[in-house]
């Protein structure tokens, strides 16, 4: 199949839903199989999503990645779950086909009762104090500052694209520590996209740039004021600060 079509749902496959979020729901789609994506998943919008959203941006999102060589279609999608195609239901277009998240970007989680979970690796799950770890996970100093370096690495590349991610926080960005070391980008529909977006900006409480400035939202100004965010309160292990005096001795000044 090639990138760029529009699939009807009945295409889909038995879709099996994955999970839920604000926006809609997600199903895995296992008749999907996309040149340079592999196994795909479905993200179906609710209703009152799909009335303020802008199909012909998010053609143009489809459409953009249809620009890219394979070499930098897998690069690109590396790091980042970005639509590849759309899916119409019975009259009108419905959601999107998106790549299923790497199995490394995600977590078993140690659950008080002795059972084990598989969650997203989400770097909320890092912005508690150790000893507050939501499911045992720990991260030692070393890695943060290599995650840090892959964020800042992929958040560089979406740039070079003219693309910005507006709702950047540790909810829509995940990490791998297995080697290499990584970050995965999802909510890419929510991403700006050369200046159009296919729905209003949203921004996650604490995360927000009105706190600061009257930047507007999506810009790489307000990208990279996020990124310091999230370098302070990945290394402070702190989920709301802004005040980099929070910061340990042991952080270079030049951070």
């Amino acid at each position: 199949m090639a990138t760029g079509r529009i699939f009807q749902k009945n295409e889909l496959g038995s879709i099996v839903e994955l999970g839920k979020g604000g926006q809609g729901v997600v199903y895995r789609a296992p008749r999907v199989n996309i040149r340079h994506v592999g196994p795909a998943v479905y993200k179906e919008y609710k209703p009152e999503v799909l009335a303020t959203l802008s199909v012909p941006v998010l053609q143009g999102a489809v459409d953009f990645f249809r620009e890219f060589t394979r070499v930098e279609a897998e690069e690109f999608l590396s790091l980042a779950a970005w639509p590849v195609g759309l899916v119409r239901g019975s009259s009108a277009v419905s959601g999107f086909i998106m790549p299923q998240v790497p199995k490394q970007f995600f977590t078993t989680f140690s659950l008080p009762s002795g059972k084990t979970k598989e969650v997203l690796s989400k770097f909320e799950h890092l912005l508690n104090p150790d000893q507050f770890q939501i499911g045992g996970i720990r991260v030692s100093d070393q890695t943060r500052y290599h995650l840090l370096y892959a964020v800042s690495q992929a958040l560089t590349l979406l740039h070079g694209y003219e693309i910005t991610v507006g709702d950047f926080s540790p909810k829509n960005l995940l990490f791998s520590t297995t080697t290499p070391v990584g970050c995965y980008f999802i909510d890419c529909d929510a991403m700006s996209i050369r200046g159009a977006c296919a729905a209003p900006q949203l921004e996650t409480p604490n995360w927000d740039i009105r706190t600061v400035s009257s930047e507007p939202r999506a810009t790489k100004a307000t990208d990279a004021y996020k990124f310091g965010l999230l370098v302070l309160r990945l290394l402070t292990r702190n989920q709301v600060t802004r005040n980099p005096n929070d910061l340990g001795s042991s952080v270079p000044s030049s951070i």
